[in-house]
């Protein structure tokens, strides 16, 4: 396929490298990563031969594991001998082997933190657009150091300030034999720097206008320059994947000679790293559900073993353990304020627990079938469930049936209030979502995700945007007053169980059977960090009231806790 940019990386960093490949994708731009790209009946060589061939730019996702990756180097090799300019994305605060040294140099690069996040991304779009199409291509005249106009730059994002002393750091071009570093230390270096981005944005983007010596200035004494430790560069402590705890940052960055070669800006992106969660053991089946009591100091869980499980989310400690259901738990919930604790499951039935004491309180039965989901609309009521005989029903607190609503009699798999709990929101079996009137039970409309099962839906906090999480690794987003069809989230690579949208509503959170977490930015619709360490399915996600942090429920018989702040 016709692509734009080879991502080169190493298998334990296919996480990271398939997060880029999203990002970049959704913005037009192409790309080429094993094993996607790699027929099944092709030789493995020729294809990586042929792709770099192809390929106008080479993004490195670097690592320890890359460092120490054979592949790696031949790619990287092979993409020097080609001429390729190298875009080094450094995940980790590791130095490279002086095999990798020899071809990567430390580029420009400089903090910089702004909001809103979307300004810097579409920045960094325009930028990397440039690199890969724009005019400004390395000549006879750039070889001998002379310079032609200075090509013109995308317009730099708002909000600009300018530094007292920018370092600078020259472009490193491999040669055969080493060279002497110029003994001059060479000029300051004209740096555009965006303003501090604030904690619940996950991506920072930088521009480092390259430096143009003038017309008349002699070439370079040499070509290369002192190495610099790549460990004090200042990159945001944290990591994204529990495998290797190391510090972690997400780094983009135009190096040496490619980057001179384009006559483009040196660029960073930075990933906000989520430290290693907590995770909380004591279920002895697949957790299916978690959900956080209305001031977040309690964490309740139900799965496969039959229980409910209440936890204390300071300490990480079982408080409770409650018992009755007599088949898998799918769904919990805690009713806003100091309300009862529902659960419902495969055995048919709702249950409502003061969860202070965990005394049950009623027991709902009647339901012909599973009970998947059960949600809160307020302090009072009512009690929404979905299930298996194709109803949504609406439930008094104390136990007493008040509407059932039937759209197409598929079964429901989730529903979910709007934030004044004026709508009602379902996704079943067969495709559709489904929007309630709950003082009329009224269907207001439906949207349709291509007869793909809708295993989640979510409303966002303006009560403005629904998403759908589906079969087809897909989220939807809606606009809930037209149901006009605002985006679709693609980066999952299997079914998607759980979508919730953070407090504030910048942050959509979504779990998989592909065993990873996804935190989405909202307003752009691009991956900001991608959350792994559970070894099964990911069935249920869920803020707390803060934003603060996110529990998640799987098959491996595990809660985890992440801090997201």
């Amino acid at each position: 396929m016709a692509h734009d940019v080879f991502i080169s990386y190493s298998k334990q960093d296919k996480p990271v490298a398939d997060a880029v490949c999203a990002v970049l994708e959704a913005n037009h731009i192409r790309c080429w990563i094993a094993p996607r790209d790699i027929l099944p009946s092709a030789d493995w060589g020729e294809s990586i031969i042929d792709a770099l061939a192809s390929a106008h730019a080479m993004v490195l996702v670097f690592s320890a594991w890359a460092n120490a990756s054979p592949q790696v180097k031949r790619e990287v090799e092979r993409a020097v001998h080609l001429g390729i300019p190298i875009i080094p994305l450094r995940i980790e605060d590791v130095e490279p082997t002086k095999s990798l040294e020899f071809f990567l140099s430390m580029p420009h690069w400089l903090d910089a933190f702004t909001e809103p996040m979307e300004r810097h991304l579409q920045y960094l779009v325009e930028v990397l657009q440039r690199v890969l199409n724009g005019p400004a291509r390395s000549s006879p005249a750039d070889e001998t150091g002379e310079t032609s106009a200075t090509p013109t730059e995308p317009a730099a994002p708002p909000d600009i300030k300018k530094p007292d002393e920018p370092p600078h750091l020259p472009p490193i071009t491999p040669e055969p034999e080493p060279v002497t570093p110029p003994a001059a230390e060479p000029a300051k270096s004209p740096i555009t720097v965006l303003e501090p981005v604030t904690q619940m944005s996950h991506f920072e983007a930088q521009v480092v206008t390259p430096v143009h010596p003038p017309p008349d200035a002699p070439p370079p004494a040499a070509k290369t320059a002192p190495a610099q430790n790549f460990a004090d560069n200042g990159v945001a402590s944290g990591n994204t994947t529990t495998a290797k705890p190391s510090r972690r940052g997400l780094l983009i960055a135009a190096a040496g000679a490619g980057a001179v070669a384009v006559g483009g800006s040196a660029l960073l992106l930075r990933h906000h790293g989520v430290s290693a969660p907590r995770t909380l053991t004591g279920h002895t089946g697949s957790v299916a559900a978690v959900a956080f009591s209305s001031d977040g100091s309690v964490l309740a869980s139900g799965g496969s073993d039959k229980t409910v499980r209440l936890w204390n989310v300071a300490s990480g400690q079982t408080t409770q353990t409650l018992t009755g259901h007599t088949d898998t738990v799918q769904s919990v919930a805690f009713c806003p304020g100091n309300g009862p604790l529902a659960s419902c499951g495969s055995d048919k039935t709702i249950r409502l627990w003061n969860a202070a004491n965990g005394n049950l309180i009623v027991d709902i039965t009647g339901n012909t079938n599973s009970v998947m989901y059960v949600a809160f609309g307020s302090a009072s009521g009512p009690l929404a469930s979905g299930g298996f005989d194709g109803n949504v029903k609406l439930w008094t607190l104390d136990g007493a049936l008040k509407r059932i609503m039937t759209a197409d009699n598929n079964k429901v798999l989730s529903v979910t209030f709007s934030p004044d709990g004026s709508t009602l929101a379902s996704g079943s079996v067969g495709g559709a979502a489904t929007l309630w009137d709950v003082a009329t039970a009224s269907q207001i409309r439906a949207v349709s995700t291509d007869n793909q099962d809708i295993n989640s839906v979510a409303i966002s906090p303006d009560g403005k945007t629904l998403a759908t999480g589906s079969n087809n690794s897909n989220i939807t987003l809606w606009d809930i007053a037209s149901g006009n069809h605002i985006r679709t989230l693609s980066g999952h690579t299997k079914v998607v169980e759980s979508v919730v949208f953070s407090p504030n509503g910048t942050t959509l959170a979504s779990g998989s059977d592909d065993q990873s977490i996804k935190l989405w930015n909202v307003g752009s619709g691009v991956v900001s960090s991608t959350l792994t360490g559970h070894t099964g399915k990911v069935f249920c996600v869920a803020y707390s009231p803060d934003g603060h942090t996110l529990a998640s429920a799987s098959d491996d018989q595990t809660v985890k806790l992440w801090d997201v702040s």
